[in-house]
């Protein structure tokens, strides 16, 4: 069975339309965030060479690009944005990037696992309609406390388009931002090519540590 993405999202952003329009109550979003947290964890350890059972534009457009630049996807504010981040890892694996996605969590918790994972890119996943505010604040948060972090801003299916997103945001907060899964991995296939000729980015971006004190995330992580 394939799972399209292109159907996947727009229905998590129906429910989350309706969750906050008082039309869909909490056990029915539980129980459908739950449901498909476990059919895209199920589908992602089926091996690359097995038939797709993730189909998406992304998917057909990026031919497999291995780097060892790593990339973490954080949820911005809940469970939905947790599923399109935990999509958004896997699609990135199959096309040959070091990516892992976040449990939505504590802020402080999630910058922690920034640091822990000596990221060097990090996709933050919102999903309208509250969904800029709390993307503003995450990208806010991760360029204060590292500030030579790639920052890529995915607000999917954001009818206004990508360039509106960035401008409310604020661009100095993310270096690129795009509505849907293919946008959001031609930019990170973008800011790897632009990096290095090897696909590394040359250094571990730097962290601030307790005390004032600058560190960088390969250090931290030891």
């Amino acid at each position: 069975m394939k799972l399209s993405l292109l159907v996947l999202i727009p229905a998590l952003a129906l429910a989350e339309r309706d969750r906050h329009m008082d039309d869909l109550d909490e056990a029915r979003r539980a129980f459908l965030c739950q449901s498909t947290k476990e059919l895209i964890e199920e589908l992602g350890e089926r091996p690359n060479t097995d038939t797709p059972a993730l189909t998406t534009d992304a998917e057909t457009t990026m031919e497999p690009f291995p780097s060892d630049v790593r990339i973490l996807c954080l949820p911005a504010r809940d469970e939905a944005d947790e599923i399109v981040a935990m999509t958004l890892a896997q699609l990135l694996q199959r096309a040959g990037f070091e990516a892992l996605s976040l449990p939505i969590g504590a802020v402080t918790e999630m910058l922690d696992q920034v640091a822990h994972q000596a990221a060097q890119i990090v996709c933050v996943s919102a999903l309208p309609p509250l969904a800029l505010g709390h993307a503003r604040s995450l990208c806010r948060r991760l360029r204060l406390r590292f500030p030579e972090l790639k920052v890529i801003l995915g607000v999917w299916h954001f009818e206004g388009g990508a360039t509106i997103v960035r401008e409310r945001v604020g661009p100095e907060l993310a270096e690129a931002a795009g509505t849907t899964l293919a946008e959001v991995m031609v930019h990170v296939r973008h800011l790897v090519d632009l990096s290095s000729p090897s696909g590394s980015l040359p250094e571990a971006p730097l962290s601030r540590m307790p005390g004032g004190v600058w560190m960088r995330l390969s250090e931290a992580a030891k």
